[in-house]
């Protein structure tokens, strides 16, 4: 089969700042080692040396994200622990930690779901989700508006 031309819209939700080039890629069976986090939309990130994985989900629908999110919160909740939330940070998030699994910070907006995982600073992690917060709701608005503008 051919390439596609172009990579998929859904890259655009993802910070360009310290993205690794051409490191983009789906798959379809799993992300981050976690079958319920398949049919992602992954790339790499290198903020200062630390490498960071960061992945965007467009879910069939608000509660297939809401069970995706949760589902990854849970295994932080199970082998790990959970950290505060971020305020202003999608519908629903969690930041955590793992000494195996490393660090991360998700979030869900409504039916798409955006990890970041990395293993040191969970600075560098907040920074790009706010990113990809603020890349996701500037899409919606633009979507909006639009729409708006055609009735």
């Amino acid at each position: 089969m051919p390439a596609a031309p172009g990579k998929p819209a859904v890259f655009n939700f993802l910070p360009d700042n310290s993205r690794v080039s051409n490191s983009e890629r789906y798959s379809a069976e799993s992300g981050l080692g976690q079958t319920y986090l398949a049919n992602s939309f992954q790339a790499t990130f290198n903020v200062d040396g630390d490498i960071i994985e960061g992945l965007v989900i467009p879910a069939a629908n608000k509660n297939t994200a809401a069970q995706i999110l949760n589902a990854y919160r849970a295994l932080f909740a199970k082998n790990g622990r959970l950290l505060d939330p971020l305020s202003n940070l999608g519908e629903d998030n969690f930041t955590a930690e793992d000494r195996y699994l490393g660090r991360a910070v998700a979030f869900r907006i409504d039916r798409f779901v955006v990890v970041f995982n990395g293993y040191k600073d969970r600075q560098h992690l907040i920074d790009l989700a706010t990113l990809a917060d603020q890349r996701i709701l500037g899409t919606i608005r633009k979507q909006l508006v639009t729409a708006d503008a055609e009735k």
